[in-house]
């Protein structure tokens, strides 16, 4: 009895103090009918009003009536009521962006919040104490609370909740310029509202999206977003978020320089700002709208919204909207050729701006004494948990060390068993690399043997015939006619032997791994003409025409790579001509590179041959008169084009002739690299073709 009267005298005493009381009648009424703690569904009516009271913008009522229910609460001690009043006496300062003495109302919240039957609370706590510590710049802490909060609601199954807390996450990402990672939860946030059919705050979160595009500069991406928050909102009467989707149309159309459309949405964005919210928000639009004007040459009118916006920051003191309103001042006294006055109002933007980093300091001061207060009180309320569960925790220990240990012996036998397990694969593995590469080993001998037979084989028929012809000669008395009509095949046979084995050293250096082409500057049609010399005797022998139509041009490669793939394609050409071909050479330039052709008219290739031309499954056949191919083939040229920076291709049609491009650079160029070169299967290949 004597507490319920000491209730009612204090509760008395306090509204006749205050000099509020009759200010909400619903309150009153509820505050004279609460005298116990188990009247909670009294005080969550309180909270609810209070509530109410902030959002109509009457802070300073609600404030004190949350001052009233929260003394109560703790004269009967009712921790949840308490903890839910300091939570509702932080949201108003939230909303008026007190962000330090809403910092502390929530760590003076989270003390007397505990308990399952608290979840709600403590989530939306933790979510809002984000907000707050992420207006003041505490990033790092803001996740921290998201986290929190983002348990307690997966806990509980709330969507909407766990969507609110992505956006929150979205924003800090925001702040901090990472601007993928906070495009990636905005769009998670809007998909689980979607999912789960709640449209509530998409627009603000389609808001926070046309931000992070403007920041990027992507203006289209920004407006078209825009303009989708800005139907979304109509569509759900959402008012705060249609005035902020206009003003950010208002400052894009304002930073492409597009005044009259800024102006435009500005206005309608202060049009709903001005009736719906607080005045430091109106301000910060006329402010914008002064600037706009000070840009379009208008005086008379950015000086009218300057005094409005000056009037309003001034009422409500907010020194960022005055530091703003001073700046646009001092810009229009600059355009109006008061240099005065605009070093004055320079002046006065620069102290306050000194003034707001002293006042900022001085809210982390005070941010960091509320954390250390809050913090032990926070040890003190675990240490009487802890005494209360001592005695359970004597009871589980033995348990919980036995299921330890029980755990702790199957997870090392599944480890040792895991170790042997994979020892033997390791060892398999091994073994059978082991195996493959031996049974490599063996094919690279054999095909090694095969191909050195072939050679051996080819270098002796050669130089055998050689020899012969030469004895001829020697032993017998050739007649002068008799001796032109030899010296042709000795010439053919001499050039074959040579360019067998031209290829072969080429070859040869190919299976170190490690060739590279010695680049330089070097005429092109020097290396042709030389080799229509060399082959001349086998041109005339089949009556073949050579017609060598270059330019002396210099291009940049290997000249002894480049003289044995010009060999090779002029020997291929004669090869596959019939009496009275012809083989032209020319070129065509670019800015860069020249490509060279080797057009004969021919028998052309096989179409089926074609696609496989420059592959080791290249088809080798005979020529016009059963010449037997004595080279590498076109793979290899192909390849030492490549090497060079250069490209070899092909067009053909059966029994029209054939023209191969060698495309070759003029100067040196960056994409050359080390290759890796495969001639050695190569060779093998052709040679047994």
């Amino acid at each position: 009895m004597r507490k319920i009267l000491q209730i009612f005298f204090f509760c008395q005493l306090f509204l006749l103090t205050t000099g509020i009381y009759g200010q909400d009648k619903v309150l009153d009424s509820i505050h004279g009918a609460i005298l116990t703690a188990k009247d909670s569904l009294l005080f969550n009516q309180a909270s609810t009003r209070i509530g109410e009271l902030r959002v109509a913008q009457d802070y300073k009522t609600a404030n004190y009536y949350a001052n009233i229910f929260i003394e109560l609460s703790k004269l009967l001690e009712y921790n949840s009521g308490t903890g839910m009043l300091y939570t509702k006496k932080g949201d108003i300062y939230l909303v008026s962006e007190q962000y330090d003495e809403a910092l502390k109302m929530y760590d003076s919240a989270l003390v007397y919040l505990s308990g399952d039957h608290n979840l709600l609370e403590r989530g939306n706590l933790y979510n809002n104490q984000a907000i707050a510590q992420r207006r003041i710049g505490d990033f790092g802490g803001s996740l921290i609370s998201l986290q929190e909060a983002s348990k307690i609601y997966e806990k509980l199954g709330d969507y909407k909740s766990i969507s609110m807390a992505l956006n929150n996450i979205g924003n800090i990402h925001n702040n901090l310029a990472d601007f993928d990672l906070a495009e990636d939860y905005y769009e998670r946030s809007m998909k689980m509202r979607k999912d789960h059919g709640i449209k509530q705050d998409i627009s603000h979160t389609m808001n926070s999206l046309t931000e992070i595009y403007l920041k990027q500069q992507l203006y289209d991406r920004a407006i078209k977003n825009a303009h989708e928050s800005i139907a979304i909102s109509k569509e759900l009467n959402d008012q705060r978020a249609l005035s902020v989707a206009y003003e950010d149309l208002g400052t894009i159309y304002m930073t492409i320089k597009e005044y009259a459309k800024a102006k435009e949405y500005y206005l309608k964005s202060l049009s709903i700002n001005s009736k719906e919210f607080q005045a430091s928000s109106t301000a910060e639009r006329l402010n914008r709208l002064a600037e706009i004007e000070v840009l379009r040459n208008n005086p008379e009118e950015a000086k009218a919204y300057l005094d409005e916006a000056y009037r309003l920051a001034d009422s409500v003191e907010t020194n960022k909207v005055l530091r703003q309103n001073l700046l646009v001042r001092s810009k229009l006294d600059s355009l109006l050729g008061d240099f005065e006055s605009a070093y004055t109002n320079h002046k006065n933007y620069y102290l306050l701006d000194k003034d707001l980093v002293k006042e900022s300091n001085s809210k982390e001061i005070g941010r960091l004494e509320a954390k250390f207060e809050y913090d032990r009180k926070q040890q003190l309320l675990l240490l009487k948990q802890r005494q209360q569960e001592a005695e359970q925790d004597a009871q589980l220990r033995w348990q919980r060390w036995l299921i330890y240990s029980l755990v702790g012996a199957f997870i090392a036998l599944l480890f040792v068993l895991f170790v042997i397990l994979q020892s033997r694969r390791v060892r398999k593995k091994y073994v059978d690399q082991l195996d493959q590469q031996a049974k490599e080993l063996i094919t690279s001998n054999i095909t090694k043997d095969k191909l050195f037979s072939i050679i051996a084989h080819d270098l002796r028929n050669s130089i055998h015939s050689t020899s012969e012809a030469l004895n001829m000669v020697k032993e017998s008395d050739l007649t002068i006619e008799e001796l032109q009509d030899l010296l042709p095949e000795l010439t053919q046979k001499s050039n074959e032997t040579s360019s067998l084995l031209t290829n072969l050293l080429h070859w040869s250096s190919s299976q170190l791994d490690a060739l590279q082409p010695k680049k330089e500057y070097f005429d092109i049609r020097d290396v042709i003409q030389e080799k229509i010399i060399l082959l001349k005797g086998e041109a005339n022998e089949k009556g073949v025409d050579v017609n060598n139509k270059l330019e002396h041009i210099k291009v940049f490669a290997d000249r002894d790579m480049m003289k044995i793939v010009v060999q090779n394609l002029l020997t291929n050409a004669i090869k596959f001509s019939n009496y009275r071909d012809t083989i032209t050479i020319y070129a065509e330039k670019s800015s860069d590179s020249i490509d060279i052709f080797f057009k004969d008219t021919g028998v052309g290739i096989k179409k089926e041959h074609l696609r496989e031309l420059f592959t080791e499954r290249a088809v080798s056949t005979l020529g016009t008169k059963n010449e037997k191919g004595i080279g590498l083939g076109l793979q290899t040229c192909k390849e030492l084009v490549e090497l060079n920076d250069g490209e070899l291709t092909v067009k053909s049609k059966e029994n029209v002739g054939s023209t191969f491009r060698v495309t070759l650079p003029l100067e040196p160029t960056s994409k050359a690299k080390k290759r890796k070169s495969p001639f050695g299967r190569a060779a093998f290949y052709n040679l047994l073709g």
